[in-house]
Order: structure tokens, then C-alpha cells, then sequence
């Protein structure tokens, strides 16, 4: 799909949402090809404070797949456009335990800028949010159409008893 498209189905839906490795890999991959200066870090931060304190020592490399290396539920990532409809990413990454993979405690957060190109990568995503919010939509419909049926009769009874 065009990018033009894909953007304007996700300013529609106004965000979607991913705890998928896959997206993980694409977006470090993105950030490791970024040879224009297109991916802008907007913030990038350890929960650890003493690894905060000492980036010399704890570089938070989000080009790195190390650096994000978790269990699915551990991933929490959000894609959303601004008013000017560049492609924000916010991650919150979690460490998690070996058994399941539940989540432990935070690990980083970081919000970035990515380029439109970008957008194909989500494209799965915002199909299936797209489908959600059509269905939503559909419901919203029957049930408004379901109020005003039973106005229309309650006012049809209601005359017809007077």
C-alpha cells in the first residue's frame, strides 16, 4: 500500500500498539541503516538510575539488538503521528522472567522519530487496527440504530394507547 494511504489510516485510528519482537528488530534495523540522519533519538532513558548516571558505562545503543533483547510481553511500543504527521515510536522495554516471560521491572524507555519509509514495516499492524476500528465503528452504528428503534416504538405504542 502507499505510504500517503498508510498514513492516512493511521491518523484515523490515531495509534497503534506492538509487543512483538519483530517490530523490535525493525525498528533497530532502521535506526543501524539510517545513513540520512532521518531517526531522530527524542529521549532515550535507563529506569536504572545508577546506569542513568553512568552512560560511559552503560551506553543505552538502541542500534544494538542487545539493548532490547526481552521476551514479547516485555515489549511495549506505540506509533502514533503528530499534527504535521511525522512517524513517532515510543517503547517501554521490560525486563522478564525466564518461565514465561512475565514482566519484572522496566528496563528503558525511549521515543523516537522515524521516517515515513518506516510505515511498510507496520503496515500488518494497521490493517488489523484499522479492521478494529471499523468493527467498533459497526457497533457503535447497531447499537445508535438500536435506541432509535425503540424510541420510534416506544413513541408508536405510546400514541397508539392515548
Amino acid at each position: 500500500m502507499e505510504t500517503k494511504k498508510l498514513i492516512g489510516l493511521l491518523s484515523i485510528i490515531g495509534e497503534i500498539k506492538s509487543d512483538r519482537w519483530q517490530t523490535v528488530m525493525d525498528i533497530v534495523d532502521c535506526i543501524k541503516s539510517d545513513s540520512t540522519g532521518e531517526v531522530e533519538i527524542l529521549e532515550k532513558k535507563w529506569a536504572d538510575n545508577y546506569k542513568q548516571a553512568k552512560p560511559d558505562l552503560f551506553p543505552l545503543d538502541l542500534s544494538d539488538i542487545k539493548t532490547w533483547s526481552t521476551y514479547d510481553k516485555c515489549i511495549n511500543v506505540k506509533f502514533y503521528l503528530n499534527d504535521s504527521e511525522k512517524l513517532f515510536c515510543k517503547a517501554i522495554i521490560f525486563d522478564g522472567d525466564s518461565f514465561h516471560g512475565h514482566q519484572t521491572r522496566l528496563r528503558f524507555t525511549t521515543e523516537l522519530l522515524l521516517p515515513h519509509s518506516f510505515i511498510h514495516k507496520l503496515e500488518k499492524i494497521i490493517m488489523n487496527s484499522f479492521e478494529n476500528f471499523l468493527e467498533n465503528l459497526y457497533f457503535k452504528n447497531l447499537e445508535k440504530q438500536k435506541m432509535d428503534w425503540i424510541e420510534n416504538m416506544r413513541k408508536f405504542y405510546i400514541d397508539k394507547v392515548i
